[in-house]
């Protein structure tokens, strides 16, 4: 009989899984860079699993997040494995005395995904909590217009992507509360004057863990830290898309984040200026009816989002067709740039030499 059939009659003291689903823009590569960098610290020294479900020991070795393994579940149609894996990590920390474990992924918008995850809390019997971060849905939009939207063929303006983009909140998490009772929920407004600038600290403090100065920082690549671009560059990429194999093909913004200087680069929860406060304020509005329904269901009737609400007299400018005055000195700063790295990789190798 496979091994998780007999798990909750072995376990005594089950771990609590944090089931971190995202959404998207949230922050959710720097919570997953920091997990992966320091899997074996958390294990040791703060008793919680960030299990590596590609190596033998599941403290050891890189594993940026568990999408694929459910993605590779959900394309075979067979969850074999994946319920081996799993009950294996829960019976790992039930053998280590670790009783926290977390499974993170973007997956807040997969229609099939509360399923598999019910299906494995059914299995192993395991307590568990589910966090989401939750974005306003304009600057969603743009952030998103940066990630994504840009890349869609036949799409060619953020106002084409905001149309086309699920944006009712409280109607995809209808679909986390079909399987999943609604206090074992955190949920959370990704803004600065909720959670403060720090997205992983406020992270670990939702699962009860301090911050250490022992904890490794994540490298500072595009897959870590998902850092934004000026409306120029992401125009650039957008007349680009064409070399990209579709929306997840992010060769073009690995790239950018790369060979840019900090000034074509802007940090997370810094807002864009793609849309104007008109179309801004014109979202906003569309979904405040679905914000009040989730409000009741979690923040008790309280606003959800608490940012100043875009001023309509503010000044604002419609973005131009790109020129190649303002494209020249973005590929002029690349060339500097990398300029500078060949300089610096020259030196290094001399110091070997």
């Amino acid at each position: 009989m496979p091994m998780y059939k007999n798990f909750l009659n072995r376990v005594s003291i089950k771990p609590i899984v944090y089931f971190h689903i995202g959404m998207p823009k949230t922050g959710t590569s720097a919570i997953q860079g920091f997990l992966d960098i320091n899997r074996e610290i958390l294990a040791s020294e703060k008793q919680c699993l960030y299990p590596n479900f590609r190596d033998a020991d599941f403290t050891k070795g890189n594993s940026l997040n568990h999408g694929p393994f459910f993605l590779q579940a959900k394309k075979s149609n067979d969850f074999s494995d994946l319920n081996r894996q799993f009950t294996e990590a829960c019976l790992y920390c039930e053998k280590k005395g670790i009783p926290k474990m977390v499974i993170s992924n973007e997956g807040f918008f997969w229609h099939w995904w509360p399923a598999f995850i019910k299906n494995l809390i059914n299995i192993t019997g395991v307590d568990y909590r589910i966090i989401i971060y939750l974005r306003r849905q304009d600057n969603f939009v743009a952030a998103g217009w940066k990630q994504w939207g840009h890349k869609i063929s036949g799409i060619n303006n953020i106002q084409e992507y905001a149309e086309c983009t699920e944006l009712d909140w409280h109607q995809v998490i209808q679909r986390w509360l079909k399987h999943f009772d609604q206090e074992k929920f955190i949920v959370k407004a990704y803004e600065k004057q909720q959670i403060g600038s720090d997205i992983v600290t406020d992270f670990i403090s939702s699962i009860g863990i301090k911050n250490s100065d022992n904890f490794k920082k994540a490298p500072k690549t595009n897959g870590a830290t998902n850092n934004g671009f000026s409306e120029d560059v992401v125009e650039i990429m957008k007349y680009s898309k064409e070399l990209l194999k579709g929306e997840n093909d992010n060769k073009l913004l690995d790239f950018m984040h790369m060979a840019l200087s900090e000034q074509y680069r802007k940090q997370p929860m810094q807002d864009y200026d793609f849309l104007s406060p008109q179309e801004r304020n014109a979202i906003i509005q569309k979904f405040e009816a679905s914000n009040a329904k989730l409000s009741e269901i979690f923040f008790s009737g309280k606003k959800i989002f608490n940012d100043p609400l875009p001023q309509e007299d503010q000044k604002w400018e419609a973005s131009k067709p790109l020129t190649l005055e303002r494209a020249i000195p973005v590929f002029i700063d690349i060339l500097l740039t990398q300029g500078k790295q060949i300089r610096e990789l020259r030196s290094e190798l001399d110091n070997l030499k």
